[in-house]
């Protein structure tokens, strides 16, 4: 826009009115692509008729589905870890207060990063985010087993580090519904 064209048409306050700005100012608007139409344009290269909106869905579903599997497995797996098969003692020999230490020392970690990582949305783009926070979430994950075989304690470091993760995996969460 030309700034030549817009002298002398500010009002007392220095505004310009809207219909001072020209039918150029307009038609430079009508004429850009809308962004709606950005995120229907196919971008996978594995299937070419897939849009990018399609694409950032399935991704999401797989992301929460490996998520909620990874908040959810060692609760099952305690079960498990308790009984004993074929007359053998169990495998594991704790108390039911050490389980549900354990089982909620993934929400400590998850609690103690809402605020800071409200702030990590701000700077990051969410695609970023959502990636690393499965990701680390899941070689996490990994190592449960061994840190099973040291102590509880362990265990439960574990599960909150990955309590630490997930929250940036709600603030991509947040970011993309709010974006849409």
């Amino acid at each position: 826009m030309d700034s030549n064209k817009l002298k002398g048409q500010d009002d007392e306050k220095g505004f310009l009115k809207d219909d001072e700005l020209g039918t150029d100012f307009y038609e430079d608007l009508q004429r850009k692509k809308p962004r709606s139409k950005a995120f229907m344009e196919p971008e996978c290269p594995c299937c070419r008729n897939l849009s990018k909106r399609y694409t950032i869905a399935l991704m999401s579903s797989l992301g929460f589905v490996i998520s909620f599997g990874i908040r959810c497995n060692l609760s099952n797996a305690l079960v498990k870890m308790r009984e004993s098969v074929d007359g053998k003692p169990p495998e594991f020999n704790w108390t039911s207060g050490t389980i549900g230490v354990i089982g909620s020392s993934f929400f400590w970690g998850y609690i103690f990063t809402q605020i800071p990582g409200g702030f990590l949305a701000t700077k990051y783009p969410a695609n970023r985010i959502f990636g690393s926070a499965i990701a680390i979430s899941a070689s996490l994950n990994l190592l449960i087993p061994k840190s099973a075989e040291i102590h509880p304690s362990a265990v439960m470091f574990v599960r909150i580090l990955q309590g630490l993760a997930e929250v940036r995996f709600e603030i991509y969460l947040n970011k993309t519904q709010n974006s849409c």
